[in-house]
């Protein structure tokens, strides 16, 4: 990987590792970017950046080679770093940007190649990969645990990734997006043999790097927190939504039952974290609880509307429980086309159940619209108990590996999304908690200066304090800016419960 900005045959040899699908991805990447700088900053820039990459290996080889022998820097040394200061000092800023990024782009476009051979030997591992879990479930068996233990302690195990809001996402969407296609067209390349073909996926590939060279790595002005929250839920339609289910599948199936279905829930603290940032308010928490719930329901929606495009079976060639026809019944579907489809006319129930919930919980209106006026859920158990009665009478009347295919994974992904998407946790300073709760009984002649009690004292007060049934707050009496806001936090998050 010697030369990644010259020029050369761009059709891929025939790899023989993931090694190898890496080292000609790298060259291939980094041809791309060499041409589109040559094409667009022209032959001297090219030159220039040529001419740093070479002498920047040459001081690189020549330090390490000093390290390795311990000695002190050598003549060699001495020149490669003239050499390349001869080149750098010179530059005026506009010249040195235009290194930096291509640099930074080539590093960038480095990594993608590095990602797919990450994945290309995941794929070639798959059988011992997908066995993983398995395989520790057999250990833990082999050490004298029941299937019985195991599922009492995942009923009351939580395995919880969360999110952060630090540091914040630096590398803007549309280049993870981009990056995204790019990986697909590596893929369809790497699989494509008909030359022709080939060349037009090489083509739209340099269209990519094009872009990328024409587009800003980093933003002029900073992101707000909804714009964090915003960038979060792209992982979510991306990965989460369709992998957090399959796990929690995955282990109820090898425990021989469902019990395992939410061991997995996703967190947050993109929007509820406090500590150090002021601009994380009670608007910011609803905000994010909203966002949030909006991803989960475009997610429980599409899923719904495509179950009952797949559950198409009709009550003459089939058999369904009085709980179905009754679901069924209660949609007051109006087409005549879905008469004798019960669990299509179930489903268009609950797809219309579904899209009033996400109204009147996140003032969410899907596109596709229902076909039947009915009232929201009352709660996620209540969505989840109707998708029950479909499993139930499809398991019922011969129809149970239709109840293991794509009601399933609604199922799983109900049980760990529910209506919220994830959890998100609340924090604050301790000191400012300190400053909020010192104000409040200050202003309610509890006590004038909680900050200056003992820890036992403090103890003593707060517990004599949540003995009382009145309320420490008061909307009659004005506090501190701070202490309007955490007490505006702590009334978003009642009202979000």
């Amino acid at each position: 990987m010697s030369a990644p900005f010259t020029n050369a045959q761009t059709t891929p040899p025939s790899l023989a590792t993931p090694i190898d699908s890496l080292r000609e991805e790298t060259r291939f990447l980094g041809r791309l970017l060499g041409s589109v700088i040559r094409e667009t900053q022209g032959e001297a820039a090219f030159a220039t950046i040529e001419a740093v990459r070479h002498a920047a290996i040459d001081f690189r080889r020549a330090t390490n080679d000093n390290d390795n022998a311990k000695a002190a820097a050598t003549d060699d040394t001495t020149a490669a770093r003239a050499k390349l200061d001869n080149l750098l000092n010179p530059l005026s800023v506009d010249e040195t940007l235009s290194i930096v990024r291509a640099f930074s782009y080539f590093l960038l476009l480095a990594n993608l190649a590095e990602d797919r051979s990450l994945a290309l030997q995941a794929t070639s591992k798959q059988a011992d990969r997908s066995q993983s879990i398995g395989v520790a479930l057999d250990v833990a068996r082999a050490a004298g645990a029941t299937p019985e233990r195991l599922a009492h302690w995942l009923m009351h195990a939580k395995v919880a990734p969360v999110l952060t809001a630090h540091p914040t996402e630096v590398k803007r969407r549309i280049i993870l997006d981009t990056e995204r296609a790019m990986s697909d067209l590596l893929a369809a390349r790497a699989a494509e043999s008909d030359p022709h073909d080939q060349a037009d996926i090489e083509s739209r590939l340099k269209g990519r790097v094009l872009q990328l060279w024409q587009t800003a790595m980093l933003r002029l002005t900073r992101l707000r927190v909804v714009d964090e929250i915003d960038n979060a839920l792209v992982f979510y339609r991306r990965t989460f939504l369709s992998v957090v289910p399959q796990i929690n599948r995955k282990l109820g199936r090898m425990l021989g039952n469902g019990s395992a279905h939410n061991v997995l829930e996703m967190g947050s603290w993109i929007g509820g974290d406090r500590d150090g940032n002021p601009f994380v308010t009670a608007e910011v928490l609803n905000a994010a609880l909203a966002k949030q719930s909006v991803v989960a329901f475009e997610h429980y929606l599409n899923a719904v509307h495509l179950l009952g495009v797949e559950l198409s079976m009709s009550k003459r060639l089939t058999h369904t429980s009085v709980a179905l026809k009754a679901l069924a019944a209660h949609a007051a579907d109006p087409s005549p086309y879905r008469d004798d489809e019960p669990y299509r006319q179930a489903l268009v129930g609950v797809y219309a159940r579904l899209y009033a919930t996400a109204k009147a919980l996140a003032g969410f209106e899907s596109p596709r619209v229902p076909e039947a006026d009915l009232t929201p859920y009352a709660s996620v158990d209540e969505f989840a108990s109707e998708l029950k009665v479909i499993e139930t009478s499809l398991r019922d009347n011969g129809a149970a590996l239709l109840a293991d295919g794509a009601l399933a994974d609604l199922q799983a992904s109900v049980a760990g999304f529910g209506f919220h998407l994830a959890v998100l946790d609340l924090r604050q300073n301790s000191d400012v908690h300190e400053a909020v709760v010192a104000e409040l009984l200050k202003a309610a002649g509890t006590h004038a200066d909680y900050l200056a009690l003992s820890e036992d004292e403090r103890v003593s007060l707060l517990t004599r304090e949540l003995g009382h049934a009145r309320p420490l707050a008061t909307s009659f009496t004005t506090y501190t800016e701070q202490t309007e806001s955490e007490l505006a936090i702590a009334r978003a998050a009642a009202r979000a419960h």
